[in-house]
């Protein structure tokens, strides 16, 4: 039976991570499935824990996202709503790249559903679909792992060597790959830039893509902020 289970896992891995790259698709749960990576708890165990506490597994369902992002879209026309989506989403939810508009709109109606409808039964709903849009191990270590998002279908970027991972492709189909793109502060900066306007005196870090401790040693953001389980640490940027 669990061989079974797990034949169903990899073809539906390879389906989903060939289509994940091309396709556009028109309903929330396809794009879910596209994206998923549940599959990868199968091993990474120790992980997933640490990714489930942090801000990336609820990148969309926070309330300052959906605040914004409903005030935004609540008072815009369609077509801008559209833009909103787009660009906010660009980093909290990349999935959307591969989403229709008619499906953006559906995401928009979801927003504002949990932004401010009181029916709890609505409101719960639209919450867990737009939960399963959040930050996962495919978008960093598939889509975001390399420059300019030049992803390739069935590739995993890790920042090992490159080699054949018997694990992951045998069982899932994968390749894995090197990619020092993964550990620079570039890759995080991707997303996390205008932090200026939060911590005043920090426009040198973002200038410089380091973070300089006390003892003046230039280290990249992973070097503080996560560690090898992927606990994402919340360690303040230096004042001036």
């Amino acid at each position: 039976m669990i061989h079974m289970f797990k034949l169903i896992v990899v073809i539906c891995t390879i389906l989903f991570g060939q289509s994940a790259l091309a396709s556009t698709v028109s309903n929330i749960d396809d794009l879910i499935s596209m994206y998923d990576s549940s599959q990868c708890r199968y091993c990474h165990d120790d992980i997933a824990p640490s990714w489930e506490h942090s801000s990336h597994s609820r990148s969309v369902i926070n309330t300052n996202v959906i605040n914004a992002v409903n005030s935004t879209i609540a008072r815009s026309a369609k077509n801008e709503s559209r833009s909103t989506i787009k660009k906010c989403f660009s980093c909290h939810a990349p999935q959307v790249s591969s989403a229709s508009d008619s499906l953006i709109d559906h995401i928009a109606e979801l927003i504002i559903i949990v932004g401010n409808d009181n029916d709890n039964g609505k409101n719960n709903t639209a919450q867990d679909k737009l939960s399963q849009l959040s930050l996962n191990c495919r978008i960093c270590h598939m889509m975001k792992g390399v420059p300019d998002n030049i992803a390739k279908a069935n590739i995993i970027w890790g920042p090992g060597w490159d080699k054949h991972e018997h694990s992951h492709f045998e069982e899932y189909g994968f390749d894995t790959l090197k990619s020092d793109y993964l550990t620079s502060a570039q890759f995080c900066k991707s997303c996390h830039k205008g932090y200026e306007h939060q911590f005043p005196g920090s426009e040198k870090i973002i200038a410089q893509v380091k973070c300089v401790k006390n003892d003046a040693a230039a280290k990249n953001c992973q070097d503080c902020h996560i560690d090898i389980d992927h606990s994402f640490s919340k360690a303040k940027p230096p004042v001036k």
